[in-house]
């Protein structure tokens, strides 16, 4: 069974489109044509950089909704500069960030842009904070966002290798929809070590 075209709506033009919901999903295809993308790179930082923030309450997380890197962290371009949404964020509402320090999130939301749940500190109160709220084992298996297997799938893996010779590692990241080199670090417990 397929995949469904999501309706969007684009960022310049208002106009409606479907788009592949893989394509949406890293914050790519929020225009409907290639004019309305190009002149969206003409719009200034700041501008672009708000079409992107879910705004909510005060007090309620307001998401990125734009392109994501590592950590689930939002990004975009600012004077040619890859930079994280959160950063500039806090940069808009505070001003550069003070050397050798970072900015963090009292919400533990990465995604998040609201000003009022960022601050700065050292990489020390980063982690400080991260074993203070025990988030160190939170992303293990299913709680980790970008987990795409589960305890059962990687059950299934480890037994169909085991079990079947006809399921080879690619034949296995195929059906279960991962790189072969995350079936070769599930087969040898380099990862989900806490599933059996």
């Amino acid at each position: 069974m397929g995949v469904d075209k999501i309706e969007c709506t684009c960022a310049v033009c208002g106009a409606k489109f479907k788009k592949w919901p893989s394509i949406l999903k890293d914050g790519r295809g929020k225009y409907c044509s290639k004019d309305c993308y190009y002149k969206s790179l003409m719009t200034p930082a700041e501008d672009r950089f708000w079409q992107n923030v879910d705004k909510k309450g005060e007090d309620e997380c307001w998401n990125w909704t734009g392109c994501f890197c590592t950590g689930n962290y939002g990004t975009l371009s600012v004077n040619k500069r890859q930079t994280r949404a959160h950063r500039y964020a806090w940069e808009l509402h505070n001003g550069s960030i003070p050397e050798g320090l970072i900015v963090l999130h009292s919400c533990d939301n990465p995604a998040c842009c609201n000003p009022n749940h960022l601050s700065v500190g050292t990489p020390k109160d980063n982690t400080q904070d991260m074993l203070c709220k025990n988030r160190r084992h939170d992303n293990k298996g299913t709680k980790n966002a970008n987990a795409k297997l589960t305890e059962n799938s990687v059950q299934a893996i480890r037994g169909l290798y085991k079990y079947s010779p006809r399921f080879t590692q690619a034949k296995l990241g195929e059906l279960f929809g991962v790189a072969l080199s995350v079936v070769n670090r599930v087969i040898n417990y380099k990862i989900w070590k806490h599933v059996p």
